[in-house]
């Protein structure tokens, strides 16, 4: 998940190089801290790069739509989720949940995977404690659909989601080492 907002884009398209060279080939680009005139020609460059090693770039929900059918895909937010009674027309859809019930939603309208969490402490949820390993084993084992975990994590965390029957592990910020 793309971290330009507190990295600066200079910085954060530094790293996506390095990221592309190790390998990473599935991205979401997430910026709802940054207006319009600056997230576009960063989304617009996000998707070249990404392109041009063959990857895949899905949008989040928060920006304009256009983008996502420009790019590989949508990511909803948790609340655009819920929202929404279909599936979005797109190659890719993915979806932020919390829970079950949020699961079960993404399920029914058919996206391709969700990110459940926060698993654990993370700056962007402060307020939320994590809903621990167990907490997440339960929810996955309950969908059909894949499922990566996320916040507070890093790679090492990567065996740990597998055994909880998660697919992966979604980084934002400790997606973006400086080396």
């Amino acid at each position: 998940i793309s971290n330009a907002h507190e990295l600066g884009a200079a910085v954060f398209l530094r790293r996506l190089e390095l990221a592309l060279e190790r390998g990473l080939r599935f991205m979401q680009f997430r910026e709802p801290h940054l207006g319009r005139a600056d997230a576009e020609p960063l989304f617009r460059d996000t998707l070249r790069r990404v392109r041009a090693v063959g990857g895949l770039l899905v949008v989040s929900s928060r920006h304009p739509h256009p983008w996502s059918l420009a790019a590989d895909g949508i990511h909803l937010t948790s609340s655009d989720l819920m929202a929404a009674s279909r599936r979005p027309e797109c190659d890719w859809v993915g979806a932020s949940a919390h829970g079950e019930a949020e699961l079960a939603h993404a399920a029914s309208i058919g996206v391709d995977f969700a990110v459940l969490g926060p698993v654990a402490p993370t700056a962007s949820h402060p307020e939320s404690k994590g809903m621990g390993w167990d907490c997440l084993a339960r929810c996955v084992a309950a969908t059909a659909i894949p499922v990566y975990a996320i916040g507070g994590l890093d790679a090492g965390d990567l065996r740990r989601a597998r055994d909880a029957g998660a697919q992966g592990i979604a980084l934002q910020r400790a997606a973006w080492p400086e080396r």
